[in-house]
């Protein structure tokens, strides 16, 4: 079969955290969705060729086999749930009901809009040598407040909905609201949830490890065997 479309992106020696979602979409909904070897951020996307497409230079941005553009990573996760091969999948990621629908929106932007960007100011300086960002040590304890909030948030829900034996939106299948909310607990379990703060979660743990052993499909995008955080990365010890 040939593929539906090229996602430009980084995947080597890491996966780029916003195309987690993406290729983990494509994945569970049964596309086959090809990666340039040869993509390089801040050379590839500054491209002439790249830029007629994608003029912002944003990654991931997707090009169908048809034509079709589209950059943000959240409406290429949509795009690719909304045109699986499999009616059964489809519905499985987007909800098969207007409730479903709309709670699987209420976690794809709680995760865009809170849960992402705290963790991105407690995990981007710890994961390099402050190329991409800085220890900021006011930004620090601002985000620990707020990842604690959220956290103690998914807890409650993830509780009650195992409660009734379903997944985070009420779904009975993983949805695009596992994925993303797990997408984004990845970057954080590796890099500041450590081992200690990880007793105070444990159903947001088992919820995790639980989406990885039901969908062995993304196994390969989230998978944390040896890179669980133990003791989280201190300011005095940030290369």
């Amino acid at each position: 079969m040939a593929p539906f479309g090229t996602l430009y992106s980084v995947v080597k020696p890491y996966i780029h955290p916003r195309s987690r979602l993406a290729l983990a979409v494509g994945a569970v909904g049964g596309h086959d969705i090809t990666i340039p070897d040869d993509f390089q951020f801040g050379s590839s996307n500054k491209t002439p060729e790249y830029l007629a497409k994608f003029p912002l230079g944003k990654i991931p941005a997707f090009e169908g086999a048809d034509g079709f553009l589209l950059v943000e990573s959240n409406a290429i996760a949509m795009y690719l749930a909304d045109t699986a091969p499999n009616p059964g999948k489809r519905e499985q990621l987007l909800g098969a009901s207007p409730q479903e629908r709309a709670r699987i929106q209420q976690w794809l932007w709680f995760s865009f809009m809170h849960l992402e960007p705290t963790l991105t100011t407690l995990c981007v300086w710890r994961f390099g040598t402050g190329q991409f960002a800085s220890y900021d040590a006011a930004a620090e304890e601002k985000a620990e407040a707020e990842l604690r909030r959220w956290l103690e948030y998914l807890e409650a829900s993830v509780k009650a909905a195992m409660e009734k034996r379903t997944w985070l939106a009420g779904t009975e299948a993983p949805s695009i609201a596992d994925l993303t909310v797990c997408g984004n607990l990845h970057s954080g379990f590796m890099l500041y949830v450590d081992a200690e703060m990880r007793k105070e979660y444990p159903v947001v743990v088992e919820y995790f490890k639980r989406l990885l052993s039901e969908v062995p499909e993304i196994k390969y995008l989230y998978d944390l065997d040896g890179k669980w955080a133990e003791v989280r990365k201190q300011p005095d010890t940030a290369v």
